[in-house]
């Protein structure tokens, strides 16, 4: 701000002068308003506000010879000053008197001259303080199916990244912004399809994984907890399901299911013919089984009267020493047709009875 110099008040001195000097010497009052940063000279004297009145004598300025007085009586008005104080958040910029703040820039004046109400400059001073916004990453993986919410926005396997503001949350009245970055687990588990087999059939389970699991757990155990054991091979004999349920290094709980339906087909093998004359085993009448028979508690053979030609008890399937080699009463039996039955020990431990005819030649 520069001081003014009041030069149009020497010249309207200079005219008061000399209309007083047709007049007896007289007594004249200046009184005006001025700002703090002006001044005033009267009669070569400086008045400013720390000068606002005082006496000046015109010797003999008037006409009659006389001196004049003038008593100056100013009034001087202060600037308006305000004081800004104010938060920058981040990046934000501030215009004050066409100049930017920033958080580079926060500490300054500004002057608008003849601003204020009275007239005089209004005085800025600016002093902001640089608040930074924080920012918060949410880095994390879920597993499939999972979700998370943040500020109402729910981010999962369709929708895994984003950035959500928060407004005026900070201590300094910033916002706070979020950025959600997530991964999802491409972790798998496959136990295969489900199976329908026969009963004592074996079945071998191998699951596969795309991962080093954690843990392993089954609904039904099973002798192998380690993924390095496995395939488990074993024989089934009654419905069974199988769970499995693993866990990856980022805690996702992965499970699958196996079903395996056993059917009890008919699992024996019987000649329909036979003949004491031809090669071994061939001149033997045995019955063969699966593997879910483990034994036949009896075993007989009728002709066609009803007349027990042969028996055996606790019979080894696929045995055949252990079978009918045509005698009956020591000697050959006739041909002709004969009926056989076989109670079979299942390896569940049940029994079964399983009948059939044969042609002895």
């Amino acid at each position: 701000m520069r001081p003014i110099l009041a030069h149009f008040f020497l010249t309207f001195f200079v005219l008061l002068v000399v209309g007083l000097s047709q007049s007896f010497g007289q007594v004249y009052f200046l009184r005006d308003t001025f700002c703090s940063n002006q001044i005033l000279i009267v009669n070569s004297h400086l008045y400013s506000i720390d000068n606002p009145s005082g006496t000046e004598i015109l010797p003999g300025a008037a006409s009659n010879g006389a001196d004049s007085v003038i008593e100056v009586r100013l009034v001087f008005f202060q600037p308006s000053v305000l004081l800004l104080e104010q938060t920058l958040c981040g990046d934000d910029t501030l215009w004050v008197n066409n100049v930017p703040y920033h958080a580079g820039f926060t500490i300054g004046q500004e002057v608008i001259e003849a601003g204020a109400a009275n007239g005089c400059d209004s005085i800025i001073q600016v002093q902001l303080t640089a608040g930074i916004a924080p920012k918060v990453e949410i880095l994390d993986t879920l597993c499939p199916g999972e979700y998370i919410l943040v500020n109402g926005t729910r981010y999962d396997q369709d929708n895994p990244s984003g950035f959500e503001i928060f407004p005026g949350v900070t201590a300094l009245g910033c916002d706070s912004v979020v950025h959600v970055d997530l991964s999802i687990s491409n972790h798998t588990l496959d136990l295969g399809e489900d199976l329908t087999i026969e009963s004592g059939d074996t079945v071998c389970i191998a699951p596969e994984l795309n991962f080093e699991p954690i843990t392993l757990a089954w609904s039904s155990p099973l002798p192998c907890l380690q993924p390095d054991c496995f395939p488990v091979c074993q024989p089934f004999n009654s419905n069974i399901n199988l769970e499995l349920t693993a866990i990856d290094s980022s805690g996702c709980e992965l499970t699958d299911n196996l079903t395996v339906t056993v059917v009890k087909a008919s699992p024996i093998y019987a000649p329909t013919v036979f003949s004491p004359q031809a090669g071994y085993p061939n001149n033997r009448f045995f019955i063969s089984a699966k593997g879910g028979i483990t034994a036949f508690k009896t075993f007989q053979i009728a002709n066609r009267w009803g007349e027990l030609v042969f028996q055996q008890v606790n019979v080894i399937p696929d045995n055949p020493d252990l079978g009918w080699d045509g005698i009956w009463r020591g000697k050959q039996a006739p041909p002709g047709v004969y009926i056989f039955w076989a109670e079979a020990i299942w390896s569940d431990g049940t029994s079964e009875v399983f009948s059939g005819s044969f042609t002895l030649l």
